[in-house]
């Protein structure tokens, strides 16, 4: 199944309608703080790779990745874009983007800024995020197994059931 990048407009006035549609898969879309940019994570070569484009008229699209890539993300100020790179050894990375005097963007070689070892991941949500100043990542943790099962109790007269564990004097 190809999985591709679209957009809706916010307002709930229309439909999806395709951005980026090839027989690869895009998935992790993300628009810049300045909405001009948009990053996304796509299959077309050997492995997944994050790469960025114009938005909303696509074009200029730049190779950010080496090595792989998946889930990017962009700080705060628009001058970062973070992603996490496949392993094992998996990494957390960082990559300086800087506006052009043409309008484009300059994306510097990507540098490793921390090791993921905080869990096994799944490639189809993003599990973190940049604080505005971009000292702190922000790590939300799955459940440990997706499968697992969340118990209700419910405990019925709960008041006669404290008055005999602590009665009162």
């Amino acid at each position: 199944m190809n999985r591709d990048i679209g957009v809706v407009p916010a307002d709930g006035t229309g439909q999806w309608k395709p951005l980026i549609q090839t027989p690869a898969v895009e998935v992790q879309a993300t628009i810049s703080r300045d909405s001009r940019w948009i990053a996304y994570m796509s299959n077309e070569t050997a492995s997944s790779e994050v790469y960025v484009q114009r938005f909303p008229g696509l074009g200029d699209r730049q190779l950010v990745s080496v090595g792989g890539g998946v889930m990017p993300t962009w700080s705060q100020d628009g001058r970062t874009l973070y992603y996490l790179r496949g392993g094992p050894p998996r990494e957390i990375m960082r990559a300086a983007v800087e506006p052009t005097p043409d309008g484009g963007l300059r994306i510097s070689p990507p540098e490793k800024m921390a090791d993921w070892t905080f869990y096994d991941f799944q490639f189809s949500q993003r599990y973190y995020d940049v604080t505005a100043d971009g000292r702190l990542l922000v790590i939300g943790r799955p459940n440990e197994t997706p499968t697992a099962q969340r118990q209700i109790h419910v405990v019925t007269n709960w008041f006669e059931e404290l008055k005999r564990l602590v009665p009162a004097k």
